[in-house]
């Protein structure tokens, strides 16, 4: 199944091209090129024809996937059983755990794995801490708005806990790294 997924991964990456026809009123536009290039010039034409947005874009809290993967390539790496740590520092629990359910976000957002969340468990065997640990440290994650509960007894980490790790721990990581 995850084979699979790889397999139309590679299959769109083939076909890298998209075109949007825009109209709106008595605007229209007609994009075609790279997916990039064409989804900037899209949310530029947006931005022309509906000034709010900017404002909104600036008081929403979104994460752009393609930053966090940049932000994140050195670290985390996705596999088809869940995400692998390859960060060589010493990290703390609340970083294993953050890295780990970013992995698993953008795994899940990627296709590459069927959910968006780890149970406590989970989280234990993936940093290899103790249950306890693990269990204190997500609480207080939760606690701080960075990881939410989806159902009883599963976890994400949510658009805070995000922007979070790309403003504050990922750069100590590439710091300490460096």
């Amino acid at each position: 199944m995850k084979e699979e997924k790889l397999l139309n991964m590679k299959r769109q990456d083939e076909h890298d091209h998209i075109e949007i026809y825009l109209k709106y009123g008595g605007f229209e536009e007609d994009l075609k090129g790279p997916v990039d290039q064409v989804l900037r010039a899209l949310f530029s034409s947006l931005n022309k024809v509906h000034p709010s947005l900017e404002l909104l874009s600036k008081v929403q809290l979104t994460v752009d996937l393609h930053e966090l993967m940049e932000e994140m390539k050195d670290m985390v790496i996705i596999a088809p059983n869940g995400p692998l740590i390859l960060c060589e520092k010493k990290l703390t629990v609340k970083e294993l755990i953050g890295l780990n359910l970013i992995g698993t976000f953008v795994g899940y957002k990627l296709n590459l794995l069927d959910k968006i969340s780890l149970t406590l468990g989970e989280l234990t065997a993936l940093t290899g801490k103790t249950k306890g640990s693990v269990s204190r440290r997500i609480t207080s994650m939760v606690n701080d708005r960075w990881v939410e509960k989806p159902e009883r007894g599963e976890y994400k980490i949510s658009l805070a806990g995000i922007r979070h790790f790309i403003e504050k721990v990922f750069p100590n990581l590439k710091e300490d790294a460096g």
